[in-house]
């Protein structure tokens, strides 16, 4: 909960500290305190990238604060862990508010705003080219196939990225389903167009 002047109230994890001057790096909780509207997105914090809904407190017309609800995405990261996936969930270095960790940094470029993180699947992740993976959308090596998408604040700036990656051998064999299937699809269409040509033969002669 934050007071209408953008200082930290009460936080729920660390209800002990509190008074902080959120106005200077948190651009969502000075806007619903001014604006008086609700806000849903992605920002920046001290401990980098998460979700964050703001929403104004109003009592009898009369504004007080604001409500926050933060989210961070190590949830999202275990359960595609759990899938045999990759997640990275990446700010833009010249973004970052505090000075990140050195582990933290990948390819000069980026922050990880995660904690949890598949170590084995990250020694991956840094050996890409990461140019040709934004030029193309998508990568592949001998362990996974890449792909990833933009991270946008709710101003539709752009804070990161976020790189999913799965493995290889199930892409392959996706990849080999959906042949099977054209081809039968192939089959099918080659089959129907001749067996309708015979009947329309047949059917001229008899004319």
């Amino acid at each position: 909960i934050h007071t209408k002047d953008n200082k930290s109230y009460l936080r729920n994890w660390k209800p002990n500290k509190h008074g902080d001057d959120l106005s200077t790096f948190r651009q969502s909780i000075v806007k619903v305190n001014n604006t008086k509207e609700a806000i849903n997105g992605f920002e920046i914090g001290k401990a980098g990238l998460s979700l964050r809904s703001v929403v104004p407190i109003v009592e009898d017309g009369t504004h007080l604060g604001s409500l926050e609800f933060i989210q961070g995405l190590n949830s999202v990261s275990k359960l595609l862990n759990k899938n045999n996936d990759g997640f990275l969930l990446l700010m833009d270095i010249d973004k970052k508010i505090v000075a990140p960790k050195p582990d933290k940094i990948f390819k000069e470029r980026y922050v990880i705003s995660q904690k949890f993180v598949n170590n084995d699947f990250l020694e991956y992740a840094k050996k890409i080219d990461l140019n040709a993976l934004l030029r193309d959308k998508h990568l592949s090596d001998d362990k996974y196939f890449y792909t990833y998408s933009d991270i946008k604040d709710y101003k539709d700036k752009k804070l990161g990225i976020a790189i999913v990656a799965r493995p290889i051998v199930i892409v392959n064999h996706a990849l080999d389903k959906t042949s099977y299937l054209i081809y039968l699809a192939l089959v099918a269409l080659t089959l129907a167009i001749a067996i309708n040509l015979i009947v329309s033969l047949i059917n001229l002669k008899k004319t």
